[in-house]
């Protein structure tokens, strides 16, 4: 029995040491197999897990990379080949242009007053606008969408599209739109419980296309939107539109948000 102990002890011992070694070496073995054996498919981006015809395929010819999929994922086998130099994820030195920008928020309690309900979606208009400058973008078209609680028995959806004569990138243009557009999708007796406004036809703030009529001073106003950006950007408290509201009893509620440790100072944990 002592002699059966010394053994399983001493044999534990040595696993504890060529454990690791056999896992590294198992996993460039198993990496290299990978390669050799997909190196005569279309590329590691190919393998569609949900298809299964292809995976029967690839059962038949290669075990292993079905193994792979099966255990570890599709990020598995992309990790697999990372290690092995073979690139899954191409760096995008010229990522499309983005086509449209939303700005939408669940209320924190519903909301029957107008006034409310333009606070609430000049408050979103705002911020579409900051999204704008940001990526130096201008949009010809904003659209505007109310909506009750879809579990609700009368539920109310809708929406309204204005179309700018110019492009802009202009909060108070932006505003502007928005409130006209919540006069006209207001209804009385409804609980709303999200708005949101959607931002399309963007284009480079560098081909914006003036009228032949516009007469806005749209220099002036450009200055005026980077002065507020970059005291934004400064503070804690950001300037706001008067028509944005200071109460505001619409806004989300985040009673269960975790602590944002690493983006905000005021809530990192303080040791006594």
């Amino acid at each position: 029995m002592q002699f059966q102990q010394r053994f399983l002890v001493v044999l534990l011992i040595n696993l504890t040491k060529i454990l690791p070694a056999v896992f590294n070496y198992s996993v460039r073995l198993f990496g290299n197999i990978l390669h050799i054996f997909c190196c005569h498919l279309p590329g590691p981006l190919s393998v569609d897990t949900s298809n299964t015809c292809h995976k029967a395929v690839l059962a038949s010819y290669y075990p292993l990379l079905v193994f792979a999929v099966d255990c570890f994922g599709i990020v598995g086998v992309r990790t697999v080949y990372e290690l092995q130099g073979i690139c899954c994820y191409p760096l995008e030195h010229n990522p499309p242009a983005q086509k449209s920008i939303i700005v939408s928020r669940m209320f924190g309690e519903p909301i029957e007053n107008i006034e409310q309900l333009k606070e609430a979606i000049a408050a979103y208009a705002a911020r579409a606008g900051e999204k704008l400058r940001q990526q130096k973008l201008a949009a010809g078209a904003m659209s505007v969408f109310v909506t009750t609680s879809r579990f609700i028995k009368n539920r109310y959806f809708n929406s309204h599209t204005t179309e700018f004569a110019v492009s802009t990138s202009d909060t108070t243009e932006l505003i502007r739109a928005a409130v006209s557009s919540i006069d006209k999708l207001y209804r009385r007796n409804f609980q709303f419980k999200k708005c949101g406004v959607i931002l399309t036809g963007l284009v480079p703030e560098s081909r914006m296309q003036r009228g032949l009529f516009d007469n806005g001073e749209r220099e002036k106003s450009a200055r005026l939107m980077r002065t507020i950006d970059a005291i934004n950007a400064k503070v804690s408290s950001p300037v706001r539109w008067a028509v944005e509201g200071i109460n505001r009893p619409w806004e989300v509620k985040f009673k269960r948000r975790s602590k944002r440790y690493t983006t905000r100072w005021d809530e990192l944990p303080v040791v006594a």
